[in-house]
């Protein structure tokens, strides 16, 4: 009888604490790489002179990596949103619902590193995989990329590399994390 309930369920929050700032520290690094790749390829004219087919594929590979990672985050708020600190906890149900608005879910479970339509069972055609894209990114390539990472008006306080390094900001001040647990 001598021993508290609270202390176990305090270090099991804790733990969940230093999983979601692991997980948001992945997060924003997949973020910065593929916005920052974005932004070489097709913001400094490198690819003026690539064909089409080139900047598609980059394109692509920007894109499901960006969805990939937003994916991250949406599993990573269901999981821990017991523990995101009332102090940002809007702001990360913001996020997530903005992710299932855009259908991230869907995309990453249905086209994500799948080369069919897992829903369909069958071989996905590439005005299909392009529609899709069209959907989640609403026609815009540009404002998507900004939306997630507003590289020129850095830091943006609306952009979502910026929500997530509040949300995790927040949660390593709240549960008193040591600094090497989340150093990027």
């Amino acid at each position: 009888m001598g021993k508290s309930l609270k202390k176990p369920d305090e270090k099991f929050q804790k733990r969940k604490a230093v999983g979601a700032v692991l997980s948001l520290n992945e997060i924003l690094l997949d973020l910065i790489a593929a916005t920052r790749t974005y932004e070489y390829f097709f913001l400094e004219a490198i690819f003026a002179t690539g064909t089409e087919n080139m900047s598609t594929g980059i394109w692509r590979m920007c894109f499901f990596h960006l969805v990939d990672a937003l994916f991250k985050y949406v599993e990573t708020y269901e999981y821990t949103k017991d523990i995101i600190p009332d102090s940002v906890r809007p702001l990360a149900k913001k996020l997530f619902k903005e992710c299932e608005e855009k259908n991230i879910r869907s995309c990453r479970n249905n086209y994500g590193s799948h080369h069919r339509d897992l829903l369909m069972n069958s071989i996905s055609p590439t005005n299909e995989i392009k529609s899709l894209i069209d959907s989640v990114i609403q026609g815009d390539q540009y404002s998507f990329i900004k939306w997630i990472n507003n590289f020129e008006d850095v830091p943006d306080p609306s952009s979502v590399q910026s929500s997530i390094e509040k949300i995790r900001a927040e949660i390593v001040k709240v549960f008193e994390l040591d600094g090497s647990v989340y150093e990027l």
